[in-house]
């Protein structure tokens, strides 16, 4: 414990974590929503639902990267663009890109139409047929 402290890397670690923990809380809650639209009948609040934790869950997943490669900056790779005075512009930079790409995916329940059949029974009956 005391090298975490002795270093800095103890607020660093701590952060990480808590990314990690959301990380997979947005994971979860993805796959609970997959599985409502996937078999509930259509409805734009489970599309919604479902792109906003697909989304939240790349974001942090992201971020955290980042901030693991901050961590092994300061003693393996000396990349100046990740050291820690760059990283609150590189952490802005990331959410920028990141809504400016995925903006459609967020907009994508609100957008698509909405009609009455869920995703698996599209499948079997046209398997069926």
């Amino acid at each position: 414990m005391g090298i975490f402290i002795y270093r800095g890397y103890k607020t660093r670690y701590t952060w990480t974590i808590i990314a990690l923990i959301l990380t997979n809380l947005f994971v979860v809650l993805f796959q609970i929503f997959e599985a409502f639209y996937v078999y509930i009948p259509y409805d734009k609040w489970t599309i919604g639902c479902r792109n906003l934790f697909y989304m939240l869950s790349v974001l942090s997943l992201n971020l955290m990267q980042l901030e693991i490669i901050s961590i092994f900056n300061g003693n393996l790779i000396h990349v100046g663009i990740f050291k820690a005075e760059n990283m609150k512009a590189l952490r802005a930079f990331t959410v920028i890109v990141h809504v400016f790409f995925a903006l459609p995916i967020y907009l994508q329940g609100w957008v698509v139409s909405p009609h009455n059949t869920s995703v698996a029974t599209k499948v079997i009956s046209t398997n069926l047929y």
